[in-house]
């Protein structure tokens, strides 16, 4: 299968239709379900807070929060409901948008005093 360049074009660029329009593709991997963005923030969660470390929140692009909604379903993150403010939840965890790539995941306890952050491709 070939996609071509330029084949889509948007009258309004939107990140969230750009997210959509551009699929990502698992090279050499005979299943890529086994090794989801869900799966892997899911390990990241986990051994972040098997070290004894506190997660503050996780900032992310709508890049990857399409990502997580094609995966694991349209309440994987949860808006606010307070309206006056722009955030959401993953399980527990306040989630920020970003315009970095990546997910963000922001801690404290690794260095005394300071926050410190993983990144979670």
């Amino acid at each position: 299968m070939a996609f071509s360049t330029g084949a889509l074009r948007l009258q309004t660029p939107s990140p969230i239709g750009g997210a959509l329009a551009v699929p990502r593709v698992v090279v050499g991997d005979p299943n890529p379900l086994a090794d989801t963005l869900t799966e892997r923030l899911q390990a990241k969660l986990a051994e972040i807070l098997a070290r004894g470390f506190h997660i503050k929140w996780l900032e992310m692009s709508q890049a990857e929060m399409v990502t997580l909604f094609r995966e694991a379903g349209e309440e994987v993150i949860r808006l606010d409901p307070d309206p006056a403010v722009d955030r959401g939840w993953y399980g527990e965890y306040e989630v920020r948008a970003s315009v970095n790539t990546c997910i963000w995941i922001w801690i404290e306890g690794e260095i005394e005093g300071e926050l410190s952050v993983h990144i979670l491709d």
